[in-house]
C-alpha cells in the first residue's frame, strides 16, 4: 500500500466506511452493505427531487412540457 499523503483528508463518512470494509465479510454481507448504500442514497435523492419539485412548482403538465421542449443548440457546420 502507497504512503503518499492525501491532497484531501477523509470525510467522517469515508473513514466509517473504510473502518466497515476492514471487517472481516462475506460476499453476502458485501452485497448487503451495498445495499444498504444504495437505499439510503435512493431515499436522499427522492427527498432532494421532491423538494426541487415542490420550490419549483413542478406538476405533470410542467414536465411534459419540458419533455416536448427543442432546446438543443443548432448545428452549424463550417
Amino acid at each position: 500500500m502507497s504512503t503518499e499523503t492525501l491532497n484531501h483528508p477523509l470525510s467522517k463518512a469515508q473513514i466509517e466506511i473504510l473502518n466497515l470494509f476492514s471487517m472481516k465479510m462475506t460476499d453476502d454481507d458485501l452485497l448487503n452493505l451495498k445495499n444498504v448504500l444504495i437505499n439510503f442514497l435512493t431515499q436522499k435523492l427522492d427527498i432532494l427531487t421532491n423538494d426541487f419539485w415542490d420550490k419549483n412548482n413542478f406538476d405533470n403538465e410542467k414536465m411534459e412540457q419540458l419533455l416536448n421542449t427543442h432546446n438543443r443548440t443548432t448545428y452549424k457546420p463550417k
